[in-house]
Order: structure tokens, then sequence, then C-alpha cells
């Protein structure tokens, strides 16, 4: 049920998505704000996620690759994912199959630090089965 839920975010328009439901606690970070990516970034919002554990992290990325692991374009957002991912006992990438087999800019973080992976049903199978193979949980939907 949503009555015991606890949401943190450094991203705009989730906190703009979820502020209508009054069962949920919703937490923003602050921080530098991202106009092109509607997120709060840099030390301040690092530091938020820093002082909590949680039970589950939710990210997207803009690439990944087997040998280059999660990459992302906009470094400033790095840290602030890094220290999400820090902080949860399950790490969830949310990436697209377009996404899949392609590095962008900056590795952000191995594949080791991701737990489960949710694509689509487009994601390439040899991508799948390598992610498989190391220990990765992927859902298809």
């Amino acid at each position: 049920t949503l009555s015991n839920l606890t949401i943190m975010t450094n991203g705009l328009n989730l906190v703009n998505s979820l502020s209508n439901l009054d069962k949920i606690l919703l937490m923003c970070c602050g921080g530098t704000f991202d106009n092109q990516e509607q997120t709060f970034i840099g030390p301040q919002a690092s530091e938020f996620f820093n002082r909590f554990r949680v039970h589950k992290c939710f990210l997207g990325a803009d690439g990944l690759t087997i040998e280059d692991g999660v990459t992302e374009a906009n470094q400033p957002e790095i840290e602030v994912k890094r220290a999400m991912v820090k902080c949860a006992q399950k790490k969830i990438l949310l990436i697209d199959s377009s996404k899949l087999g392609k590095s962008s800019l900056v590795p952000a973080m191995p594949l080791g630090d991701i737990d489960i992976i949710i694509t689509d049903k487009n994601a390439s199978h040899d991508i799948i089965q390598s992610l498989k193979k190391m220990n990765i949980e992927i859902h298809v939907v």
C-alpha cells in the first residue's frame, strides 16, 4: 500500500507528479537545479542521499555496455546517482532497449552495482544473456 511509502528523489518532475498523494512521504534533495534534466545535482544533492539507507533505488541511464557498465552523458548527474546507489539495498536500473549496447560519455557505475534491470521487449538477446551470466536479474516488459 502507499500508506507506508517514502519516496526520495532529485527529480522535480517526480515531485510534481506525486505531490497530490497524501498517503506517501515525499522527500526531495536540494542542490543546483539542472533545468534541462529537471533534476537537482551537485554536492548538496549527493550529501542528502548519503544520510539515508533505503530499500530500493530506481534509476535510469543513457547507456549500458558489458565493457563500460552504466554510462551517462550528464556528468554532474553521476555523483548523485552514485550516492543513490550507495544508500540502497536493491539497485534497479530502468533502461529501454535503444540504450543497451550503447556507451555514453562517462562511465557512471560498474554493472556489479546493479541488482535488477528492467527493459523492453526489443532488448538484444545477447546482451540479456550476458547480463544474466553476471547474476543481474532481468525483467523484460
